[in-house]
């Protein structure tokens, strides 16, 4: 037989199976095991097998000898008893072996070049022993470019043969070629007679006008092993294999055959190209509900810092209390009237503790207790609006996937896990939020940077002016010498001079303290409303890294799409440009 290709269509053949490879190796990462990969499975596999030639008939029709009468090989066994126990696919293949597909078909590779492109079924018959044969047999008949149709003149056209030839005309319409084998075991009258009546009875029972082409494969056999073209001639296998070409090899209905999965990938690249556009379009809603967040932690993160000068107000309102108290006890206190207790360093600071101290450090600690239950308090809020927020957005999202009708791929499928898992692990944050122990941790962070300056400050500054000042005004008492007189001669002069001295460095003292304090709560309320609006910024971090990761390998895959695309069309212009063929 004759190759039913040419070189030029060769060439494009395999350029389409490149092109589809690339197409297949694409949408599998989109899905892996998804629809548009099996399809182009099957794409690639039409490649391999562009005509299918099914060969039907009674059992010891002579089918098997007209296939390798066909081939000028003998590739199909041949005997007086059925030999063909189940189908035989022939194919090309670059070492002669053969491949079980199931219990029933077996694949036989063959290194003739006729087979390249098209593939050869031989059947077990019509009439076969084993009812899965002729079920098995008609499911190849849908698939098939040709059917031909051998019957012996022996027995031509039996009960069986039309009962299969009406499945054929009644389910599937296909082109069919009556092969009248044998036709050396009778004279030329005989073989005009029987196809005569093939012709009549299939236009009796059938409503059929068929092609009769009387063969010997005997004959053929021989001519082609002898290369004898009088015997070849004679047993009238070229006037098949003619017909064939003619049916298979006629250049428009190649063309259409191999425009087909072209076709076919072109409309499956449209399908791709929505699929990736509706993923980038729920990427970019994404990148929105990201920067949404991102916006409202910002403006919750600055609404704290704003708030959080009220807990700070009740602070500094205490020290401006401690402060007036403080200049009423000096006031009170650095009096002729007080000699003895402001004489007295010990008695004056126990005097200053229990007047002016007092329960300062208690009504601290319980405003700084306030403070961490509000800033614990917020935090939490804080969690459970950000999970809110989450849950609406996967909930609009689901709804709107369903709009856009994008399937079921392996981004749609990654995005929602990770959606889950940090949903989860969102819930399990709030669900295991110790109330108690933060706002434990927030206050003794607050108290032990406040006591750092008021243990210091207070004494050191607070009192350290007062006894200071004390000191500069006892400085006569170097030598033990009752100071009563001297008192009574300067006291009325110096006392209120160095009185007013000693309120004013405390005061100046207490507003640098309150100043320091301030400073030091907007640092700490600050680091701690930062930690933890970055510890929730930092759950949606892993949807930052997917958004970028996915936008590259969608743009990509796009990109990678649009090039396939042109280079399907390219092929299809090929083809239809290409010259016609010419069976020599």
């Amino acid at each position: 037989m004759i190759r039913l290709i040419d070189e030029e269509r060769q060439k494009i053949i395999e350029e389409q199976r490149e092109v589809l490879q690339s197409l297949r190796d694409l949408a599998a990462e989109l899905e892996p095991e998804g629809a548009h990969v099996h399809h182009l499975r099957k794409l690639l596999a039409h490649l391999d097998e562009t005509f299918l030639l099914v060969v039907v008939g009674e059992v010891k029709s002579g089918k098997s000898a007209f296939i390798n009468a066909l081939l000028g090989e003998t590739i199909c066994a041949e005997g007086p008893t059925p030999l063909t126990d189940r189908i035989h696919i022939l194919k090309y293949g670059e070492t002669e072996h053969d491949e079980m597909v199931d219990e029933f078909v077996l694949e036989r590779f063959v290194p003739k070049e006729s087979l390249r492109n098209l593939h050869i079924v031989d059947t077990p018959g019509t009439n076969a022993i084993i009812a899965e044969h002729q079920q098995i047999t008609e499911s190849f008949l849908p698939k098939s470019d040709l059917v031909l149709f051998v019957t012996s003149i022996d027995r031509p056209f039996t009960e069986s043969e039309y009962r299969f030839l009406s499945t054929i005309r009644d389910n599937w319409n296909k082109k069919i070629i009556f092969i009248l084998s044998k036709i050396d075991t009778r004279e030329e009258d005989e073989i005009v007679q029987v196809i005569e009546y093939l012709r009549e009875t299939c236009k009796a029972k059938l409503n059929l006008e068929p092609q009769v082409f009387p063969v010997s494969s005997k004959l053929a056999r021989r001519g082609k092993d002898q290369n004898d073209e009088s015997i070849l001639a004679a047993s009238r296998i070229r006037d098949v294999e003619e017909k064939i070409l003619a049916e298979l090899g006629e250049t428009e209905k190649l063309t259409l055959k191999l425009e087909a999965p072209t076709n076919a990938a072109l409309i499956l690249t449209q399908k791709l190209h929505e699929e990736l556009k509706s993923s980038l379009q729920v990427l970019h809603r994404d990148f929105e509900f990201l920067r949404d967040l991102t916006g409202q932690l910002e403006r919750r993160q600055a609404d704290l810092k704003e708030r959080y000068f009220k807990h700070i107000t009740l602070v500094y309102d205490l020290l401006q209390e401690f402060e007036v108290q403080g200049r009423a006890f000096l006031d009170k206190t650095l009096t002729l009237g007080q000699f003895s207790v402001w004489r007295d360093k010990q008695r004056l600071t126990q005097e200053f503790e229990r007047q002016v101290i007092a329960d300062l450090k208690i009504r601290l600690e319980e405003r700084l207790n306030f403070a961490a239950d509000w800033l614990t308090s917020e935090n939490l809020k804080t969690w459970q609006s950000s999970l809110d927020f989450l849950e609406r957005h996967t909930s609009r999202e689901k709804y709107q996937d369903r709009l856009v009708g994008a399937s079921a791929n392996e981004f749609t499928y990654n995005r929602d896990r990770l959606y889950q898992t940090v949903r989860e692990k969102m819930a399990q944050e709030i669900k295991r939020f110790d109330a108690a122990g933060e706002c434990g941790r927030i206050s003794q962070e607050l108290t032990r940077g406040l006591y750092g300056f008021i243990g210091v400050q207070i004494g050191a500054v607070a009192l350290g002016a007062v006894l200071l000042t004390l000191f500069q005004i006892t400085l006569l008492d170097v030598s033990g010498v009752a100071l009563a007189g001297v008192i009574a001669l300067t006291g009325f002069a110096i006392l209120p001079s160095r009185k007013a001295k000693a309120i004013q460095a405390f005061t100046k003292n207490v507003e640098e303290l309150r100043s320091k304090i301030k400073g030091m709560l907007q640092e700490q309320f600050d680091h701690e409303i930062d930690v933890f609006i970055e510890n929730v910024r930092s759950a949606y971090e892993p949807f930052r890294h997917f958004f970028e990761a996915e936008s590259a390998a969608l743009e990509a895959r796009r990109e990678m799409l649009e090039v396939l695309r042109k280079r399907l069309f390219a092929i299809k212009t090929r083809l239809l440009e290409a010259p016609p063929i010419r069976h020599t």
